[in-house]
């Protein structure tokens, strides 16, 4: 399945009201953050760099981002945007866990000329991630102080882990007769 916002903010939202956010805001704060996410994604691109035997391959791999790098990240961006609370390790912690869950059904997507089958390595680069969120509190009529405050936060977040994330990457496809390396590029579907 794609990453769409609906099934992002059923997962973020359940993770949210794991740690404690039952309130009515908590289902329209899930959704603005799905869509900010999906309208990054949307602007991301996927750039491979593989190894193997020669030909053009394609490579597929969800995007699995681990936990302990989303807790750390989103709690830098809270703490850079000046959300310091009671409740923002709780808040922290729902975005993590809801994120390492719900980010695997985004599928990283690129065409490798020069490899037809190997290995690779995907780095996802894309513009800065807070007009994103912006976009989706603005579409959720959160464009409010303490909405762009979250939104600069995820943004931060976003744009730190996929600084230097790297993710290893399978490449399949018809494989000619000689080794080969090769780059690509594509999106997250």
């Amino acid at each position: 399945m794609p990453l769409v916002p609906p099934a992002l903010a059923l997962t973020l939202g359940s993770n949210l009201v794991s740690t404690g956010h039952i309130g009515f805001g908590m289902p329209k704060l899930a959704q603005a953050i799905a869509l900010g996410t999906t309208i990054w994604a949307q602007k991301a691109t996927v750039n491979v760099q593989g190894a193997g035997v020669t030909g053009t391959g394609i490579a597929t791999i969800p995007m699995l981002v681990p936990q302990p790098l989303l807790l750390a990240s989103i709690e830098a961006g809270f703490l850079s945007a000046g959300i310091i609370g009671v409740f923002h390790p709780l808040t922290v912690l729902g975005l993590a866990n809801g994120f390492a869950t719900g980010l695997p059904a985004g599928i990283l997507f690129a065409t490798v000329v020069g490899v037809g089958t190997g290995a690779g390595i995907a780095r996802v680069t894309s513009p800065p991630a807070t007009s994103s969120f912006q976009e989706g509190f603005a579409a959720m009529d959160m464009a409010t102080q303490g909405g762009q405050k979250m939104a600069l936060a995820l943004g931060i977040a976003f744009d730190q882990i996929f600084a230097a994330y790297l993710i290893p990457i399978p490449i399949v496809g018809p494989a000619g007769p000689a080794p080969g390396v090769g780059v690509g590029t594509g999106k997250i579907i």
